[in-house]
């Protein structure tokens, strides 16, 4: 069967069919190096190099480490020119940032100098349409890697530099969307941030109908405030038995939290009737939080569910208490935490040290203003996040039909 050589989409321009070509026929393919990590005048340098893990973006300007013109030579890695497409072949594959200088990379990469007659922007988005095919060509049954050989015999479809241009172009003003979208939910992530520190530090106080200012905040522990207990999952773990995709009621792990203070829409597994018998069902609107893992991540769940032994259900309170201004209280107390844990990480947290922490409680009225100002700033959060989701969506459809 004869290649389809027009995209579905296209500018009305253009007409002529695409050239059907070879990566090495578009692009030079090379190779990363390390150079000895012992040799102290082979680092500290000048010279980016970038390891696959930061790889994350779209551009990539800043590497972690540095190495200088004697370790370049002292190593199989290369100076690669500003535009190089860096492509992580190894372990993780798929991964592609466009470096904005001058740099190098380690063996994880095979990157694609592209060469003149073809637009770097233009290639870039292409290779994203070929992922599939770097995956197929990926070798090794654990840990897999895709060869400079065998990206080199990948066929692509490409149109005269003119279109590529005009195609990259356009897609460039969507991704700068996303970057505008991206920048904004980010300051007011931090905006956020920064308001709560003052709202519970007590920097800043609303005040009641009159003008007039609330009571003083008590201090208290939290096992004076309220009463909770760790799920359960039934034992051994990952028994077939224990799960039904089909008909099963969901079951959270710490892995269906999301970031947003929910659960994420599905979770990965639905618990069965058996499994259900020995875990703890929590009904829609109960605070929980991780105490294993990813520690300190918490969510009011929006649909009824079974609880894994990973976290902490809240099943009652013994104060006076908005759920969701608690739920606020509790994510900074995790903030603080985090930043007094070396490398701020959390590794472990047990159910009676979390007892001792200590939270600040004010009035129910002055709870409910709180918890409205900080909920009203997360749905703006939450509308920008959906923005962008949409934006990637409408970028992803784009790519499949722009290109052939």
């Amino acid at each position: 069967m004869e290649k389809q050589l027009i995209p579905q989409l296209r500018f009305p321009e253009f007409s002529e069919n695409w050239e059907i070509k070879y990566i090495k026929d578009i692009a030079k393919v090379v190779g990363g190096g390390t150079p000895s990590t012992t040799n102290v005048e082979y680092w500290n340098g000048d010279i980016n190099w970038f390891t696959p893990t930061e790889i994350k973006f779209d551009c990539v300007s800043e590497s972690k480490r540095k190495i200088t013109d004697l370790g370049l030579n002292k190593s199989s890695a290369t100076l690669l020119p500003k535009g190089t497409i860096l492509l992580t072949t190894r372990a993780t594959i798929g991964e592609m940032s466009i470096a904005q200088q001058e740099c190098t990379t380690n063996q994880g990469f095979q990157s694609l100098v592209v060469n003149n007659n073809n637009s770097n922007q233009f290639v870039f988005d292409l290779i994203k349409v070929y992922r599939k095919e770097l995956y197929k060509r990926a070798n090794g049954s654990t840990f897999k890697e895709v060869s400079k050989k065998e990206i080199e015999k990948i066929e692509v479809l490409i149109p005269s530099f003119p279109e590529q241009q005009k195609i990259a172009s356009f897609l460039s003003d969507v991704d700068k969307v996303i970057t505008k979208l991206t920048k904004k939910k980010e300051l007011l992530e931090q905006y956020k941030k920064g308001i709560m520190q003052k709202i519970f530090n007590q920097e800043l106080r609303f005040k009641d109908e009159n003008g007039s200012k609330y009571p003083n905040w008590e201090e208290k522990q939290l096992r004076d405030v309220a009463n909770y207990r760790r799920g359960s999952f039934p034992q051994p773990y990952g028994l077939p038995k224990w799960y039904d995709k089909a008909n099963g009621i969901p079951f959270v792990q710490v892995y269906d939290v999301d970031d947003n203070m929910l659960l994420k829409p599905t979770t990965k597994h639905r618990i069965s009737v058996l499994g259900a018998k020995q875990s703890v069902f929590v009904e829609k609107g109960t605070l929980i939080i991780t105490i294993q893992g990813s520690i300190g991540r918490i969510a009011k769940t929006q649909y009824d569910a079974y609880i894994d032994r990973t976290l902490l259900i809240f099943q009652s309170y013994k104060k006076p208490l908005n759920i969701d201004y608690f739920k606020y209280v509790l994510f900074l107390l995790f903030e603080i935490e985090k930043r007094k844990a070396p490398g701020g990480i959390i590794k472990t947290i047990t159910k009676e040290v979390l007892s001792s922490f200590n939270v600040m409680i004010p009035s129910m009225d002055e709870q409910t203003k709180i918890a409205n100002f900080l909920s009203d700033i997360d749905l703006k959060i939450e509308a920008l996040n959906n923005k962008i989701e949409d934006s990637k969506k409408l970028k992803k459809g784009l790519l499949q039909k722009m290109f052939v």
